[in-house]
């Protein structure tokens, strides 16, 4: 039979109690001091044994001269619905204790395998637990993750060895499979000089999706994205929200990404990012919703990226949506179309967009244009009845404009009042009909009360209008 071998040195002796005892962890308190440390929990080592055990595999432990061998037995409980058997983890206990005194014995432990299993599912998580241990043992003390053993080995090498901490895994496909991708779910063993970047290009290792990102905590692989898009960069990040598994979701993922490209990504990869605005493809770090991006960036870090923009832009680009695209190139301007969700941050960090060459008008997505003789002579006509009613408060009559919109939904726009114009939308240049009577009286009771619709001066103007109109003889 073959094992996975994990081995670690250790220059002072320590207690089997780590891997038996939950939340005995040392690492907490150099998490913060070391960014390479990877444990925090001090639940991994003894979820990991159980997720072994829960598919008929015996993890044994070398504890230096100690060994460990992990087992169950079945404990029947009294509950609510009758007798309720669990499975309970023991621990066999041989060889020698630190002090050299021979040990053997068996210890009962205080839970049962069932614990952990909502998110503890996958074998890996096992493999991953166990070799993160080794790594963060390695850095505690002054040594480097280099001095990680890992190799498959025989049966008959399956012993202790003073001066070391060792786990020997049965090698079933599941344990191989890990193995054979060792190199994807850790940087340390593939590419240890990646440890210190927090955004770099796609390494395309991935395991279980073609196109995801991967998302490194310390090193260490705790997502793939299940985005349908392909994804322009993998990520290491410091700390992030995970589940008892030390896994997260992509959501999670998506916005610790959109954070760390907008705050730590190095020019390489932003001019990376910059350029995927100028294909027609969408990447997965296109989809980011745009509240997952932070506009609160040092002076410094704008300067890289409106440097960094001006370096593949040019200086005379302007950025626009797909709704005012159309308009900053109607005005001559080199337009780059970015994705929605990146507009706010680009303005926020001072690189020229459409809202610094379009008006209000337009980037509302309407272009103004000069009015139809049926607009004018249908506005005079209203203007004039409303002028004969007394009913035009001493306003002075419009300047009257037409406009083309691009509709992004189902409302359809026929008209608009602004400061002392009126606008009315280009489809209802069709002659002097019922719509375009409705859209300019509309305007017209905006631009006389310059009240909004809905509003009660709004209201009793037109209130006014009909009793002056219908009942015009009214008292006489």
């Amino acid at each position: 039979m073959l094992y996975l071998k994990i081995e670690n040195p250790v220059k002072n002796s320590i207690s089997s109690e780590f891997w038996t005892i939950w939340g005995t962890s040392t690492k907490r308190e150099h998490k913060n001091e070391d960014k390479r440390i990877i444990g925090q929990f001090g639940s991994g080592g003894n979820h990991a044994i159980a997720l072994c055990l829960r598919q008929n595999i015996n993890p044994i432990i070398y504890n230096e001269n100690q060994k460990l061998e992990f087992f169950t037995q079945p404990i029947h409980l009294n509950s609510l619905t009758g007798t309720d058997t669990q499975h309970q983890v023991g621990v066999a206990h041989s060889g020698k204790d630190n002090n050299g005194k021979a040990v053997k014995k068996k210890e009962i432990l205080n839970h049962t395998l069932s614990f952990g299993s909502m998110d503890w599912s996958d074998i890996s998580f096992s493999m991953r637990e166990f070799i993160s241990n080794a790594i963060d043992a390695c850095y505690i003390q002054d040594l480097s993750h280099t001095d990680v053993v890992i190799e498959i080995v025989q049966e008959n090498q399956v012993r202790a060895k003073s001066g070391t901490v060792r786990v020997f895994i049965p090698l079933t496909d599941a344990v191989q499979k890990f193995y054979n991708n060792i190199n994807s779910w850790f940087l340390h063993f593939s590419s240890p000089e990646l440890l210190e970047n927090s955004v770099f290009p796609r390494r395309y290792k991935n395991i279980s999706t073609e196109n995801g990102s991967m998302i490194y905590r310390r090193g260490v692989l705790i997502c793939e994205s299940n985005g349908k898009e392909e994804a322009l960069f993998d990520y290491n990040v410091d700390d992030i929200n995970m589940n008892e598994s030390r896994s997260v979701d992509t959501w999670t993922a998506m916005s610790k990404a959109a954070s760390y490209i907008t705050e730590h990504a190095n020019e390489r990869c932003l001019m990376r990012l910059i350029s995927s605005f100028s294909v027609n493809k969408k990447y997965w770090e296109h989809t980011f919703p745009n509240y997952y991006f932070s506009s609160y960036q040092t002076e410094e870090r704008k300067k890289t990226w409106t440097n960094t923009w001006v370096k593949f832009y040019g200086e005379n680009t302007v950025v626009a949506g797909e709704l005012t695209a159309r308009f900053c190139q109607d005005k001559g301007y080199k337009t780059v179309l970015a994705p929605d969700c990146y507009l706010e941050f680009i303005r926020s960090m001072g690189i020229k967009t459409d809202t610094d060459v379009l008006t209000t008008d337009e980037m509302n997505g309407k272009k103004i244009t000069d009015p139809s003789e049926d607009f004018v002579t249908a506005t005079n006509l209203v203007w004039d009845r409303l002028a004969s009613l007394g009913l035009t408060n001493d306003r002075q009559p419009p300047i009257v404009k037409g406009f083309d919109v691009n509709q992004t939904d189902n409302t359809i726009l026929f008209g608009f009042w602004d400061k002392d114009t009126v606008a009315y939308n280009n489809m209802m240049d069709k002659g002097l009909n019922e719509m375009l009577l409705h859209t300019v009286i509309e305007e017209l009771t905006h631009h006389i009360t310059k009240a909004n619709d809905g509003s009660r001066d709004f209201q009793n103007y037109l209130i006014k209008v009909i009793a002056k109109t219908v009942f015009k003889d009214f008292g006489k």
